[in-house]
């Protein structure tokens, strides 16, 4: 490496330059924070806990005497500083790579300029060279340091888990986790650098004027391009290439391997239904197997109703109870709709598995796309799943000293030989089974991630139809599919009722935590089992409002073909097709489910604002200043009031009896230079990043004005429409502002009757989009926002004062009786 830059030209140290620029920020920081952590552990570490030696270790002899220890002392010293160039070694295996990627892109360079048959030959002795002797000598030195560095780290993650026992000391070994996965990736980011690099040869060989020379010179190019097929890669054995995908464990996953996945977390709960021509014996088991699940799960559920009526007084225990309960109630309901629908989720799934033995390549491509967006969080919900369940059986008896898994109570004595066992078992199977039950939410979702993925296949399928044959083969796939789509919410919609019901049971009761003002590190424990019920519910809410966009996205990709075809009798099976669709397929149950949705509404990016602004017309210019001029006023005072508001509450400490801008307090002193001027400061950092945040409200403000003032100019441009070309431009302006109600009122003002009949089919298109208007709401939090809202909330907010002056305090009544405070937030 040495010698190579010394004989390096000027192109070529420019390279190395441009590769030095691009990372020594990450690798001088490391090296410096390394060396910098240990001085500060040898010298600082030993004065501020008050002992001898920087390290905590234990020696089998008396060491408080000299000169044992000064000898002890400079030996940590000793073993730390070679601990550190150790971990720096990481930096120099980093920087050989890095060399080796930088030539491989001076070679790249060099194929892609050179002319001549001499130079060429140069450049492929070259390429040999940087093959043979870059890697083969350094490959080995690069994967064992690196695969070393990960079975250490894995090895370290393991033990520690089990080992620490204070959060402090959980939070200084995830500190060090990060450190060493940050060494892990300096060695990983080269790695991926070097893959690309040496591949790119082949693409360089490729671009040159190759095709100007004989053929035996391109037979040599040939076995160049044969060669760079198969990228520089560093692994050992059977591991896998280092990267920075390797790095994050991401990897393609396919739809088969999903399916296993879900299968098999639904093994021990025999959830994932029989093939069609199962033997009457094998369902006899399947049903046998449910009816236990069942008896199990009541079992555990009578106890813990017993240890709740014993606990009302006691908040900690009785949150316990409820969350074990309310997940093993979801248990029993999971088993019994899976019984009722057990046909449904059979047609559902094997015509997924059958769908998955035949699709073509394009349709395998849309549905890597879901899989790459969905499985961290769906294969994390598993995990957790199971992972919380086995620590319960294993961990909770001897950390919370009970003798059973749960916080069951029993009406009898339950602490003697073989009933202890018998119970543990049970209580075991139970959690097991809520577990695998739990995994249904992950099963349910994959159905409805797998019927949105095929409405988008038929939606790239429709924009490629070019004649009315093609057309009728997408209408019956789009009748299929909307009948499997059927089927399918059937399915998922009891599951999710039950979960979002058990979720927001579990949620009231974590709530219940924080006004009955219990210990910190309580309230953060039930927290993570809030998170865990909230995140159920996303499992449903997430699908199912994508399926329900997907499926109304048909209708969209119709319209946007109307102005492509000219033949009336694809019009009208565009036109049933747009009707169709405008009732899209949702998750719901009539009396008790609404529509399963996330429902966001995003109307316009702030790009389209600014290229609008600049391309804006005189005419149009003249409607955004009727705007500007409406509400300059209101929207310029509210920002400059909530930045003087900031400035006010900065300069508070000048005229207010009080030190900081806010009553914070702190528990250490705080009153020493220099951290009393630090305070000062973030305190006002934080008062201005608050007003800015504030601001956020008037730019969501300007976007929905801006959507607006369009509207209003598409209004008065298809009022003044005379002709087919006109009302085109219209409709392309319309597609891009989405839908709104003045549209339709527009289109049916102007003199259609007058106009030729494709003009009138155009306007008819425009009033069948034009049925629903703009809003912005969340479902089940805010309805469609407006100024009746507006006034409507208000006018509750006058009712609760009123209602508070004429009756008692809420506190007296509600709060202090934990029944009635149970009874109503339920």
């Amino acid at each position: 490496m040495e010698d190579y830059y010394k004989q390096a030209n000027t192109e070529e140290k420019d390279v190395f330059q441009q590769y030095i620029n691009k990372y020594i920020l990450f690798y001088g920081t490391t090296l410096t924070l390394t060396t910098a952590i240990t001085f500060a552990g040898c010298l600082i570490v030993p004065l501020i806990r008050s002992r001898r030696f920087p390290l905590e270790i234990e020696y089998p002899f008396r060491v408080d005497y000299q000169p044992i220890t000064a000898m002890l002392y400079f030996h940590q010293v000793l073993g730390m500083y070679q601990v550190t160039c150790q971990v720096s070694a990481n930096v120099f295996l980093a920087l050989l790579i890095w060399f080796t990627t930088a030539r491989f892109e001076i070679l790249t360079n060099k194929f892609r300029t050179v002319t001549k048959y001499s130079d060429w030959k140069t450049c492929i002795q070259e390429h040999q060279v940087t093959l043979s002797r870059s890697f083969n000598r350094y490959g080995k030195l690069y994967s064992n340091g690196i695969y070393n560095q990960i079975d250490i780290i894995c090895a370290i993650t393991i033990i520690a888990y089990y080992l620490l026992d204070t959060l402090t000391d959980k939070i200084q070994f995830m500190a060090l986790c990060i450190s060493a996965l940050m060494e892990v990736y300096a060695c990983a980011w080269p790695s991926d650098y070097l893959k690309d690099t040496s591949a790119n040869v082949a693409e360089a060989i490729y671009e040159s004027s190759w095709y100007n020379h004989g053929k035996i010179f391109q037979k040599n190019l040939n076995f160049i391009l044969l060669r760079s097929q198969t990228p520089i890669t560093v692994s050992v054995s059977i591991l896998p290439a280092l990267s920075l995908q390797f790095y994050a464990s991401v990897r393609k996953v396919t739809l088969k391997e999903v399916i296993s996945v879900v299968k098999l977390s639904l093994f021990l709960v025999w959830s994932w239904p029989e093939s069609h021509n199962a033997t009457k014996l094998k369902m006899f088991y399947v049903k046998l197997h449910h009816c236990l699940g069942i008896i199990i799960v009541i079992g555990l559920q009578i106890p813990l109703i017993y240890g709740i009526t014993n606990n009302l007084n006691d908040p900690a225990v009785l949150t316990k109870q409820v969350l074990m309960l309310s997940s093993v109630i979801h248990a029993m309901f999971n088993f019994i709709l899976h019984i009722i629908n057990y046909h449904h989720i059979q047609n559902v799934t094997f015509e997924m598995i059958q769908f998955c033995d035949l699709m073509k390549l394009h349709e395998e491509i849309v549905i890597q796309r879901y899989i790459d967006k969905c499985i961290i969080f769906h294969g994390t919900s598993i995990f957790i799943f199971y992972c919380l369940t086995f620590t319960a059986i294993a961990v909770m008896p001897i950390l919370e000293h009970q003798p059973f898994p749960t916080a069951a109570e029993y009406p009898f004595d339950v602490s003697y030989q073989p009933l202890k066992t018998i119970i543990f078992i049970q209580q075991s199977m139970a959690g097991i089974i809520v577990a695998g039950q739990l995994c249904i939410n992950v099963y349910m979702a994959l159905l409805l991630w797998f019927a949105s993925a095929r409405f988008e296949m038929l939606t790239e399928e429709l924009e490629k139809t070019t004649n009315v044959y093609q057309l009728f083969k997408c209408i019956e796939k789009h009748q299929k599919l909307l009948k499997y789509a059927k089927e399918v919410t059937i399915c998922a919609g009891p599951f999710a009722f039950v979960t979002i019901c058990c979720s927001t049971v579990g949620s009231i009761v974590i709530f219940l935590l924080f006004i009955s003002h219990q210990p910190i590190l309580l309230i953060f424990q039930f927290f993570g089992m809030g998170v865990i019920g909230i995140s159920e519910v996303f499992m449903y809410n997430w699908p199912a409002e994508h399926l329900m966009y997907t499926s109304k996205h048909v209708a969209e990709i119709a319209f946007h073909m109307l102005e492509n075809n000219h033949l009336i009798k694809m019009w009208k099976c565009l036109q049933i097709i747009i009707m169709r669709s405008q009732k899209p397929v949702t998750v719901s149950m009539p009396c008790f489910l609404p529509i399963l949705s996330l429902n966001y509404f995003t109307s316009l990016v702030t790009f389209e604002m600014e290229n609008f602004c600049q391309l804006i017309k005189p005419h149009e210019e003249a409607t955004i200043q009727q705007y500007i001029s409406k509400c300059v006023y209101f929207y310029g005072g509210s920002m400059l009031w909530i930045y003087l508001s900031a400035v006010f509450v900065i300069t508070g400490p000048v005229t207010l009896d009080q030190p900081f801008p806010t009553n914070a307090e702190y528990p250490f002193v705080i009153y020493q230079q220099p951290l009393k001027s630090i305070v000062f400061v973030h305190q006002s950092v934080v008062c201005l990043q608050a007003s800015a945040q504030l601001c956020m409200n008037i730019f969501m403000a300007l976007l929905l004005w801006i959507t607006t003032a369009r509207f209003e100019l598409l209004v008065k441009e298809l009022r003044a429409v005379t002709n087919v070309h006109g009302l085109v431009q219209c409709i392309r302006q319309h597609q891009r502002l989405l839908h709104g109600e003045i549209i339709q009122q527009a289109a049916f003002d102007m003199q259609w009757y007058k106009q030729p009949v494709p003009l009138r089919k155009y306007l008819q298109m425009i009033m069948l989009k034009a049925q629903n208007p703009i809003v912005i709401a969340i479902p089940c939090v805010m309805p469609a926002l407006s100024l009746n809202y507006y006034a409507s909330v208000r006018k509750e907010f006058d009712y609760c004062f009123d209602f508070d002056h004429a009756h008692q305090s809420f506190e007296q009544i509600i709060l202090c009786n934990p029944i009635r405070k149970t009874s109503y937030f339920l």
